[in-house]
This record gives structure tokens, C-alpha cells and sequence, in this order.
């Protein structure tokens, strides 16, 4: 893996920190950003930085790192207690979690030929029983349970899908017929078989790729808040992308403070919460899609048609772990919105926006009607 430098840097949390960009199109990348500026977290929109019940005029202060990871920048911020000599803590702990990162990309990376997820599939491999590392057995439980619970809107097996669909978004048009039957002929969970006694997988299907990117990164970010929270730091924050894990919030205040982006700006008021020792992940079209035909489809695909959703349209989930937020927001953005919120229902751990925009010539705003629908618990987070 390219190695690149980063800075490691204290920061007060009253002044506004460098924003992250947007996500770009490598490794897991995903549609919506969140900006960081002090205490405040944004997706995909920046605004001057508003605290909470502050109870000092004495910010204290925080260390912040960021760096370029699974196509996009991740950002490691942090309040050691007061007590404990900072600068060492930080930089350590900081440290070890950043090569968490990097061990994880490599281990779930469909670029890397080498690496673990690629290696799985390998047709020389197919129809034997493998041993995973831990770490990719958790993260196939994971798509398993989702696409089981998502009726088959999740699926983890359309990596010759995402290949396809990363050729269309470069030339601008939509796949041929042909492409497109031979890549779903390719896929489909059902040529997976999940030994749980003894942790192992058999790949029924010569050609059948995994892509993790509907969960991946939140399953790396909850892997490096956890390593942060262990070396000492609880008031931590992980976010990448549309995607991002908090601990308890900083000195003095009741939450990070989000802010959603809006799917459409002529229509939508600013929504904002307050999170604290949970996550909350967005999935949608905000910035990556392709637009052909006056039809805007995402980068996020359903699996049974090999299509990219119809958008505008954006999903958020808060929930204990960024994993569950990420692998939700995946499958319901699939999902009609009935069906979303129904789901959401039966669990009953994961609060649920959903927000779409119909219009019959997506290029003229004058045509566009914005729907938002919610599930009670994200409601009343709104509300407090």
C-alpha cells in the first residue's frame, strides 16, 4: 500500500478544523461526505461552527488527524483528559489506530489481487472449503444477516456489478445488455456457503467477486474507534465519507452536533442532532451518479437488476455501530420506502431518514418534488 504523511495536529475545538473533501471513486468510497468544523459535523455542507451547552468560556482542547484512506480522507479526532500527557497519548494511540486502518483496507480491498477478499474467489478455490482471518469472517456474518434481513437488497457478491457500473460512470453511459446479464449471471449470495461452527466459506460460483463497499468502511471505522476508545480516548470521533463513529462527546457539551445534507436545497431546512457513543451513516446519490436519458441512477445498485438506484435519493441511519448504520443505509436505499421503514420498525434499533426527490425532468428544479420520510426515533432526535 502507498504510504502517505499526515499531520498530526492539536486543535481547539471553538476554531474551524480542515474540512474533509469528497468522497472520491477508490476503495469503498461512498456518495456523501461529512465536514468536520470543530464540534459540528456536517454531511456534505459546511456551516460556522454552533456548541452546546458549554460550560467554560476556556475551550479545551482536541488533536485531529486526517488522512487519504479507501478513497476518500478519514479523520481520527479526539479530547484526551486533561490529566495525561496529551501530545504522547495521542500521538500513540492515533498511531495504532491508523494502522488498523490500513491492515483492514488491504485485508477487504476487491483493487488488491493479493489480498484476502480477492484471494477468496480465486476460481482455483472454488467449490473448496477456506479458512477466513477473523476479521473477514465478521465481515461476511455481517453481509450475510443483511441480506437476509433486506430480502436480497443487500448483497456483497456484485463486485462484477461495481466493476461494470465504474465503466459506465467514466464513459457516461449505461452498460450493454450483454455486460450487464453476464455480470448478474456472475453474482447473487446464494453461491456462498457460510460454515458458522467452524468459521469457514465455500464459493460455489466460477467468476463470482465480493465487493464490501456497501459495508467495509463502517466496519473499518467501528475497528478504529475501538482502538482509540482502548488507548484511553472515549471522547473520540472515526469519520469517513458518509460514515463516521462517536464516543462520548466533548468536554462539556451533550453530542456531537449533525447537521444532513440537503438532497434539495430549495425544498429542505437544515436538520440538525445531537450523537453521542453511536453512528450515523448516509448512502445516496448526492455526489456520485450518472445521469443519462434525464434519469438519475446512484453508484449504490441494486442487486437484482445490476441497475443503479433511481435518485435523487438519500438515506440515513443512526445506530449503535457504524457496521449497522453502514450496511443499513446500503440496503434501505435499495429498498422501497415502505419496505424501509418497515424493516426499521421490526428491528427496532436503528433510526431511519429517508429522502427522495421524484421529478419528471430531473435538470429543471421547477419539476422536482421532495419526499422526506422518518422513523419516530430520528423524528424525535430532530425534535430535542
Amino acid at each position: 500500500m502507498c504510504q502517505h504523511r499526515a499531520a498530526l495536529m492539536p486543535v481547539k475545538p471553538a476554531m474551524p478544523v480542515k474540512p474533509a473533501t469528497a468522497a472520491g471513486s477508490g476503495l469503498l468510497s461512498r456518495g456523501v461526505s461529512l465536514v468536520l468544523i470543530g464540534a459540528l459535523l456536517v454531511v456534505g455542507l459546511a456551516v460556522q461552527p454552533r456548541y452546546v451547552n458549554a460550560q467554560s468560556p476556556i475551550e479545551p482542547s482536541g488533536y485531529e488527524l486526517t488522512f487519504p484512506a479507501m478513497g476518500t480522507m478519514l479523520a481520527f479526532q479526539a479530547f484526551p483528559e486533561v490529566d495525561t500527557d496529551a501530545d504522547a497519548q495521542v500521538a500513540r494511540v492515533f498511531d495504532v489506530a491508523r494502522r488498523e486502518v490500513d491492515r483492514l483496507v488491504e485485508m477487504l480491498s476487491d483493487y488488491n489481487a493479493d489480498s484476502e477478499t480477492v484471494q477468496l474467489t480465486q476460481d482455483a478455490r472454488v467449490g473448496q472449503w477456506q479458512q477466513v482471518s477473523p476479521e473477514l469472517w465478521e465481515v461476511l456474518q455481517v453481509c450475510d444477516r443483511w441480506h437476509r434481513l433486506s430480502g436480497g437488497a443487500f448483497d456483497a457478491s456484485v463486485g462484477r456489478l461495481t466493476s461494470l457500473w465504474r465503466k459506465s460512470r467514466k464513459s457516461q453511459s449505461m452498460p450493454a445488455a450483454a455486460e450487464l446479464e453476464d455480470a448478474l449471471r456472475h453474482s447473487g449470495w446464494q453461491h456462498l456457503q457460510l460454515d458458522l461452527e467452524q468459521r469457514r466459506v465455500k464459493i460455489l460460483l466460477p467468476g463470482l467477486k465480493l465487493d464490501f463497499g456497501a459495508m467495509g468502511k463502517g466496519y473499518i471505522i467501528d475497528r478504529a474507534y475501538d482502538r482509540l476508545a482502548n488507548g484511553g480516548l472515549p471522547r473520540a470521533l472515526v469519520r469517513a465519507g458518509g460514515d463516521l463513529r462517536c464516543g462520548a462527546p466533548p468536554p462539556g457539551r451533550q453530542g456531537w452536533r449533525i447537521e444532513i445534507a440537503r438532497l434539495d436545497d430549495r425544498q429542505e431546512e437544515p436538520q440538525r442532532f445531537l450523537l453521542a457513543d453511536a453512528a450515523v451513516s448516509s448512502s445516496g446519490d448526492l455526489y456520485q451518479y450518472i445521469e443519462i436519458e434525464g434519469k438519475r441512477r446512484s453508484h449504490v445498485l441494486n442487486p437484482r437488476t445490476g441497475l443503479g438506484v433511481l435518485g435523487p435519493r438519500m438515506v440515513t441511519v443512526i445506530a449503535r455501530t457504524s457496521t449497522e448504520a453502514d450496511a443499513a443505509d446500503t440496503a434501505l436505499c435499495v429498498m422501497d420506502d415502505e419496505s424501509a421503514l418497515q424493516l426499521a420498525a421490526r428491528l427496532g434499533t436503528i433510526d431511519v431518514r429517508l429522502a427522495t426527490v421524484t421529478s419528471t425532468v430531473i435538470s429543471d428544479p421547477a419539476q422536482r418534488t421532495l419526499g422526506v420520510r422518518m422513523t419516530p426515533g430520528f423524528l424525535d432526535r430532530l425534535a430535542r
